[in-house]
């Protein structure tokens, strides 16, 4: 039944889910076997699209797809690269099963400089009551080591 402690429960699972996608990139995890990675998995919808900076501009990339974009443009040519989540919320509507999880991430050793980026991902729950990732956007701002300048 909705309400507000139920809200609050399911707004919290997806957070948690939602933030894999960190742990699995400041993991290097590349064949998608963490603990982060096995709690998320079961959860990405067969229509997931992921719509990211400079990997998918025109067209959305699957999970596996946007995993493999992230480790060849980011991570191999950036060692460094690292994720840190500032700040995290989410707007969830239990009554019509869906969800958005907005992150603020600021993501180090990304070309010798600091950027702080958006991302939504966007959640539905079928008739059974699973929740599904079926999309996830992110938006780049500027480089914060150039703010002022």
């Amino acid at each position: 039944m909705p309400g507000a402690k139920n809200t609050a429960a399911i707004a919290a699972t997806l957070e948690e889910l939602t933030k894999a996608n960190v742990s699995i990139v400041n993991d290097r995890d590349w064949k998608l076997e963490s603990k982060a990675a096995k709690a998320v998995l079961p959860h990405v919808a067969s229509d997931y699209q992921a719509f990211w900076v400079n990997l998918s501009e025109k067209q959305g990339l699957s999970f596996s797809q946007a995993m493999a974009g992230i480790q060849s443009l980011v991570v191999e040519s950036n060692p460094d690269y690292h994720e840190q989540i500032l700040n995290i919320f989410s707007d969830v509507d239990d009554v019509a099963g869906s969800a958005k999880v907005e992150v603020h991430v600021l993501s180090t050793g990304y070309f010798e400089t600091n950027v702080e980026s958006i991302r939504e991902a966007r959640w539905r729950r079928d008739g059974h009551g699973v929740w599904w990732l079926y999309q996830h956007q992110s938006v780049r701002g500027i480089s914060v080591d150039h703010v002022g300048l």
